[in-house]
């Protein structure tokens, strides 16, 4: 019989022992965590976010402290957190929590490299077609003016300070009861000002996000002080006799305007220029004054790299939105890069278009000659900062800013807003405008999606609920100085001119040559050359179509990575769509609800099969093979 190894003994004791100190060190170390560490047996809710604007922070700080003060958030012990981040490292920042798993409960979708297209974003955030079919409880009579408690009144509402009465309040006394009945019976997603299409992702065919605000449409901000007093500079220059000539040359030879009734009311009246035409005139006076009183860095428009496409940008439906029109084959009131290569190619539309070359890059030209010098070297904060020192008359920019630029004028002189000015009967451009683009499309922003991985995830989503009532969204962004998202509230008076136009041209249908992936690198890096001369129009086209036509990576480079764009895009959902229909089953969407979830997951593979981009390719060229690579 073999020997019992005594050994053995004192292994098991050293065992016993180490799991003992183990269990005790443990325990230990979790008395002393819930003695010390204030967060013990807290929900936190982290919400992330990159507008580091002036006033949105503390907008939603305010909202932050409402929801916290709740008696049943209290009760619950859940907390909610602010986390900005500055959107130059926000991408970054976002990428590495969201592979990591420790990703803020709440983030801000965009930025990220990582969520390209739907079935990146269902990896990773949580699709809340579910959640959004659900009234908001917050729109209850409990939460409205009128019939909030006072304490929470105080938080969202605050009384004016002793030395400003008059401040403008943030909400109503009391609620307009068909509007307070409508947001209590429609569905949370009927709530927006957009039906929630600021939330939707068109790959998914789902609600990936809930958005908080609106920067509202594209502005001109101009100083009213400065254009006073140029008005009256330029008055005398056009009753001088003789006018100078850069003023005869403008109105004679270039037709930027014709001198009739309305154009000489303009002229002798303090106002800013109401027509492009009248726009380009008083451009060339600011210069001219500059040059007069010694202001060498006046410039009429604030432009740097960040700000060079938007004054521009804001005339490329009025000129294209003719030709578009008869590239929308399949009537959907947009033009995808399969119209726009295919209609390129089958000569649908050209760069010799007049309505281009005559209209939009015309236009182009003449607005750079007013941009500063090197403009291009300029980042965001430089042309903001040029405007708020009175070194230039304009900038163009969104709702985003506001609140920066209302500021940085504060004591100096007083900003005004104005859309930007298109032309009229009698000016150079009139022929070739449709005029003021339409922008009722306008989607909301600031998207809020919630992350998979959040260990609180029911908590977060009654936050966003919170923050989308009336009360809370009309309280954050009139301080944050942008709009909101919620059916009824209204922005601060600042904010009003940025409302979107609900008159006009179709804005969605739009010839922009610039936005075609894979082959717009050269138009890039053209574009710019010629807005300031560097190259002539006939340069410009002369190089851009030559990038279009390489055999290796011009159009037919661009059909076929759309082909296989789309084919992989199908793969990635047909797996989303697997684990889309298990989470449908395990949150209880059955019957109709599963069915119709599974319908619009499979409808969104049959767009994106890739199969429709050589259906496409044909219906242009019927003999031509479809390019291989």
């Amino acid at each position: 019989m073999k020997k019992f190894n005594t050994n053995w003994i004192g292994f098991g004791i050293l065992i016993v022992a180490w799991v003992s100190s183990a269990f005790r060190f443990a325990s230990i170390s979790s008395e002393k965590k819930s003695e010390e560490d204030p967060d013990a047996g807290k929900k936190i809710i982290r919400i992330l976010h990159w507008q580091l604007e002036p006033g949105y922070r503390d907008g939603m700080d305010r909202v932050i402290e409402a929801y916290n003060s709740l008696p049943h958030v209290k009760e619950n012990r859940v907390e909610v957190r602010q986390m900005a981040v500055t959107e130059r490292v926000y991408a970054q920042f976002l990428n590495v929590h969201l592979i990591s798993g420790t990703a803020p409960d709440i983030c801000e979708k965009g930025m990220s490299s990582i969520l390209g297209n739907g079935a990146q974003l269902a990896r990773f955030f949580e699709p809340i077609s579910g959640y959004v079919k659900e009234q908001n409880h917050y729109n209850a009579d409990e939460y409205l003016p009128g019939g909030m408690p006072e304490e929470l009144l105080k938080i969202l509402d605050p009384p004016p300070p002793p030395e400003d009465p008059n401040q403008e309040r943030v909400l109503p006394e009391t609620m307009d009861p068909e509007l307070a009945e409508y947001l209590q019976t429609v569905a949370w997603s009927e709530t927006f000002t957009d039906g929630m299409l600021g939330g939707w992702d068109d790959n998914l065919q789902d609600y990936i996000a809930v958005p908080v605000s609106s920067w509202g449409a594209m502005r001109t901000f101009y100083n009213k002080d400065l254009t006073a007093e140029i008005k009256t500079w330029l008055k005398k220059q056009w009753e001088a006799d003789p006018q100078p000539e850069w003023l005869s040359t403008l109105v004679e030879e270039e037709k930027m305007v014709t001198p009739n009734e309305a154009f000489l009311a303009w002229i002798n009246n303090s106002e800013v220029p109401d027509s492009l035409g009248r726009f380009i005139i008083f451009c060339e006076a600011v210069s001219r004054y500059g040059e007069v009183v010694g202001k060498d860095k006046l410039v009429a428009i604030s432009a740097s790299s960040y700000f060079t496409g938007t004054m521009i940008g804001a005339y490329v439906v009025p000129f294209t939105n003719g030709m578009a029109q008869k590239l929308d084959a399949d009537h959907n009131s947009s033009i995808g890069h399969q119209e726009l290569i295919g209609g390129w190619e089958s000569g649908l539309w050209s760069y010799q278009d007049p309505a281009l070359k005559d209209g939009f890059y015309d236009v182009a030209r003449w607005l750079a000659n007013y941009y500063p010098p090197g403009y291009l070297g300029l980042d965001r904060e430089q042309a903001a900062r040029r405007f708020t020192q009175q070194n230039a008359i304009f900038i163009t920019t969104g709702g985003w800013d506001a609140s920066t630029l209302f500021k940085g004028a504060e004591g100096k002189f007083e900003v005004g807003v104005i859309s930007a000015p298109m032309p009229v009967e009698g000016e150079r451009w009139f022929p070739y405008s449709a005029g003021q683009p339409n922008e009722a499309e306008s989607r909301l922003g600031a998207p809020m999606a919630l992350n998979k991985e959040s260990r609180n995830f029911e908590e977060a989503v009654d936050f966003l609920k919170f923050m989308t009532s009336f009360s809370a969204n009309q309280s954050m962004n009139h301080r944050a100085g942008w709009i909101p998202s919620v059916v009824g509230a209204q922005p601060n008076e600042q904010m009003k001119p940025f409302l979107p136009k609900t008159e006009g041209v179709k804005g969605s249908i739009r010839l922009d040559p610039s936005n075609v992936r894979g082959i717009n690198h050269i138009y890039q890096g053209k574009f710019p050359l010629y807005m300031v001369g560097d190259i002539s129009y006939e340069q410009f086209v002369a190089d851009v179509e030559e990038s279009y036509r390489n055999e290796r990576n011009g159009t037919n480079r661009r059909w076929h990575e759309m082909f296989v764009g789309g084919r992989d895009r199908a793969r990635q959902l047909e797996r989303s769509m697997l684990v889309s229909r298990l989470r449908a089953q395990e949150k209880g969407w059955e019957g109709e609800n599963l069915i119709k979830h599974n319908n619009i997951l499979e409808y969104s593979l049959g767009i994106l099969d890739g199969y429709n981009t050589p259906a496409d390719f044909k219906r242009y060229f019927p003999d031509r093979e479809f390019p291989q690579f």
